[in-house]
């Protein structure tokens, strides 16, 4: 009797543990879908404004791109080696602009890029960019919240 208890003990810890699945938790961060701009050093140091259009199939939208001084991380180092150790970077301005604009409804896939720069009182055409339109995954494929995002550089020659 006891043996049997045991193998039944057994067999139902087994089968218990044959639907566990071990699955990440997923935050409440979400990405936004649009277009992530980034202005070299070269324009950045001129220009005052940028409009794009951005172009999937068919379908244009005219963007007005909000600008703000571009940064790089610098690591500082860690206290320790253990794996909970404190660390630490800072931003360093790296003489870029930078601006993320928010595109509802925007889908994955091929994009067309153009746009104007203005630099005080003159206002030059951008050369236009084909670009790829990406999903982006914050808490991974698994989780909800993901958008499509692509990326585009405003060089002294335009778009790229």
């Amino acid at each position: 009797m006891l043996c049997r208890t045991v193998v039944l003990a057994a067999m139902t810890l087994l089968l218990a543990g044959c639907g566990v699945t071990e699955s990440a938790a997923c935050t409440q961060i979400a990405a936004q879908p649009g277009l992530a701009v980034t202005v070299e050093p070269g324009p950045a140091r001129s220009i005052t404004r940028l409009t794009l259009t951005v172009c999937s199939g068919n379908k244009c939208r005219t963007h007005q791109v909000r600008l703000a001084p571009g940064s790089d991380m610098v690591d500082q180092g860690c206290v320790g080696t253990d794996p909970d150790a404190a660390c630490s970077a800072t931003a360093v301005p790296n003489q870029t602009s930078v601006g993320f604009v928010e595109i509802a409804g925007m889908t994955e896939g091929p994009l067309r890029v153009s746009g104007k720069a203005t630099y005080g009182r003159r206002t030059s055409p951008l050369r236009q960019a084909s670009i790829v339109a990406t999903m982006v995954h914050p808490n991974g494929a698994q989780c909800p919240g993901s958008a499509p995002q692509a990326s585009v550089a405003v060089t002294a020659t335009g778009l790229r």
